[in-house]
C-alpha cells in the first residue's frame, strides 16, 4: 500500500519538515500463458489464457501483444486467439504504473504436407484398370476410401478398376496432422453397335449401324472393298 514519511531536522531551535510518499504498484502474482507451449496444425488457432485476476486491484493495468503476425483478437487483451501460419514465440507486456512484467509463449505450427496423386485426370474405358499413385514429401501411411474397385487400401499405389465414375479419397497423418487428396475417375462406357444383318435388293440400301451415338467417333472399313472408308456414325450403304 502507499505510505508517508515525514522527516524533521532541528538547528538552534528552528526545526524543519518535509514528507516523502511513497506509492506501490503491483500486478496478478499468477500471469503465466497457457498453454506454456503448444504445437498445432497448420490452419488451426489457439486461445492462449491466463489465471483470473480481480481487474478492481489493478485498475491501470495494460497489456501489449507482440508479434502481430496471427493474432485474431485485439493486442490490448489480456488473452488472446492466435492462428500462426509459422511457428512463432508469442510476447504480452502487462503494465501497471511503474510495474511492469513480459510473458511469453510459443506456438509450434506443424505445416501440412502437400500430398499429390497420379494420373491427374484419368480417364478409362469400362473395365480397364488405372495405376493410382499417392505421395508425399514425408513418410505417411495411405488410406484409400471406398474401397470398391481397389486393388489395396492402405498402400500408396492401388490400381483401380472401377465400374463406373468414381471419386476416391487418401488420407494419411504427419505428426498428428491430417492429409489428405482426391481423384476422379472418368468411366467411359464402351461403345455399342447394333448392325444391319440381312438381305437387300440391287439397287437397294441399307443403313449399317440401327443405334448411333454422336458424341462416338466411327470408322468405318471393308476387307471386301478396300476403298470404302466412312467416318458418319450410320453410313448408308448401296
Amino acid at each position: 500500500t502507499a505510505t508517508s514519511s515525514i522527516a524533521s531536522v532541528t538547528n538552534l531551535g528552528c526545526t524543519r519538515f518535509d514528507t516523502v510518499s511513497i506509492g506501490v504498484d503491483s500486478l496478478p502474482w499468477d500471469m503465466g500463458i497457457l498453454p506454456a507451449d503448444t504445437v498445432i496444425c497448420q490452419g488451426e488457432q489457439v486461445l492462449l489464457t491466463s489465471p483470473v485476476y480481480e481487474p478492481g486491484d489493478f485498475g491501470q493495468i495494460e497489456f501489449l501483444w507482440t508479434p502481430a503476425n496471427g493474432q485474431l483478437t485485439p493486442d490490448s487483451f489480456y488473452n488472446m486467439v492466435v492462428q500462426p501460419a509459422l511457428t512463432t514465440t508469442y510476447f504480452r507486456l502487462a503494465s501497471n504504473g511503474f510495474c511492469s512484467q513480459i510473458d511469453s509463449t510459443t506456438v509450434t505450427v506443424i505445416s501440412v504436407t502437400s500430398l499429390q496423386i497420379s494420373p491427374a485426370m484419368p480417364v478409362i474405358c469400362q473395365g480397364d484398370t488405372v495405376q493410382l499413385t499417392a505421395s508425399a514429401p514425408v513418410q505417411i501411411e495411405y488410406t484409400w476410401s471406398p474401397a470398391d474397385g481397389l486393388s489395396c487400401v492402405e498402400c500408396p499405389n492401388p490400381t483401380a478398376s472401377p465400374s463406373s465414375s468414381t471419386t476416391y479419397n487418401v488420407s494419411g497423418e504427419y505428426e498428428g496432422c491430417p492429409v489428405a487428396g482426391s481423384i476422379s475417375i472418368e468411366v467411359v462406357d464402351i461403345p455399342t453397335i447394333t448392325p444391319f444383318i440381312g438381305t437387300i435388293c440391287l439397287g437397294s440400301s441399307a443403313t449399317l449401324n440401327n443405334s448411333p451415338n454422336g458424341n462416338w467417333s466411327y470408322v468405318w472399313t471393308s476387307t471386301d472393298d478396300p476403298s470404302f472408308n466412312s467416318n458418319e456414325p450410320a453410313p448408308v450403304v448401296s
